[in-house]
């Protein structure tokens, strides 16, 4: 697995997740992934390890990963915020006017 190329700190991460072993590194990497991607959908950028805003970066993606790594389990809560994270990946028009899609969500 390269997760040289994606900038993971997967072993430290391991260690927040209180995770050993290789077999759940895909579905972490995964979850890293897309907390980097809900996290600059949310208007953060990407920080580099050099910025003074990259720990509290980092501590955000962990627990964003955390949080989706612990409920895998989808229950009603997590289904609305499932379709509000479809919502904001999809581009939407109406008469080719583009929409928030926040503001379709009730």
């Amino acid at each position: 697995m390269a997760t040289e190329d994606t900038n993971i700190p997967m072993e430290e991460l391991k260690r927040f997740l209180r995770e050993d072993g290789k077999f759940n590194e895909p579905t972490i990497l995964l979850l890293w992934e897309s907390a980097k991607s809900e996290l600059k959908l949310s208007g953060v950028p990407d920080y580099e390890d050099t910025d003074d805003e990259y720990p509290l970066y980092k501590i955000c993606l962990f627990l964003v990963v955390s949080r989706d790594y612990e409920k895998r389990a989808l229950e009603n809560n997590e289904l609305q915020a499932l379709e509000k994270n479809i919502l904001r990946i999809r581009k939407f028009t109406t008469h080719e006017k583009e929409v928030n899609p926040d503001e379709t969500i009730a």
